[in-house]
């Protein structure tokens, strides 16, 4: 998961990104003073003064009405309401979450992962037909066992967990799990594919990663 933070003031943004770091440091994370229109990403963070300037208000209603944009809805987070009337303005343009001010970085944690949980349901099964990833470890939990990944195939096999049923290109992968992407072949996403699948099979995963040639890769459910 990509999470994308916008905010004006320097040490602001500096402090939020770092809390995200290391709070969910399974998530990739990118920060900026204003709006990056050409990055992917699967949550937007950023402050309602923010939210209400015409570009950046024109960008998220087209982000929140095009789920396309990554596969899945796109969760835009917004902090720093100034009153009950602009939380509403924000739900009521489809963003997942409105915080009052001022920032609480306690309850943005909460709102988070609430935010998280319910857009990927998945990714926190706790039965013993869905695995439970551990984000700190880079372990999963499969009913009894618990397995350890190497770093890379966990977030890869996390990231397409999380967009199951989306056929993700090999360089959607690659932007989303290499940060120095430009430095890395397509054809080492294909070599973690491969050792993700052995571990599929070896651990009866129940899962299945499709090659859809000359698109990318899609993992689904096994019923």
């Amino acid at each position: 998961m990509l999470i994308q933070i916008v905010e004006p003031q320097t040490t602001t943004r500096n402090k939020i990104t770092h809390w995200i770091r290391d709070n969910f440091p399974l998530f990739g994370s990118s920060s900026h003073s204003h709006f990056q229109k050409e990055q992917d990403y699967d949550c937007l963070i950023l402050p309602y003064s923010l939210f209400i300037s015409k570009d950046a208000k024109s960008a998220v209603t087209k982000i929140l009405s095009d789920p396309t944009t990554t596969g899945v809805f796109t969760p835009v987070f917004v902090y720093n309401c100034p009153n009950q009337e602009a939380v509403a303005e924000c739900f009521g343009l489809g963003c997942g979450e409105a915080m009052l001010t001022p920032l609480h970085l306690g309850v943005l944690r909460l709102r988070l992962e609430k935010l998280v949980r319910s857009t990927y349901p998945s990714l926190y099964a706790s039965d013993t037909e869905a695995p439970f990833f551990m984000c700190d470890n880079h372990q999963m939990k499969m009913g009894a066992t618990i397995l350890q990944l190497r770093h890379k195939d966990f977030l890869l096999l996390h990231y397409l967990w999380i967009h199951q049923g989306s056929t993700l290109s090999r360089m959607q992968l690659l932007k989303a799990i290499w940060s120095e992407y430009h430095d890395v072949l397509e054809s080492t996403v294909d070599s973690h594919i491969k050792s993700i699948r052995a571990l599929i099979t070896k651990w009866q995963i129940p899962a299945r990663i499709i090659t859809m040639y000359g698109k990318g890769y899609r993992l689904e459910l096994k019923k």
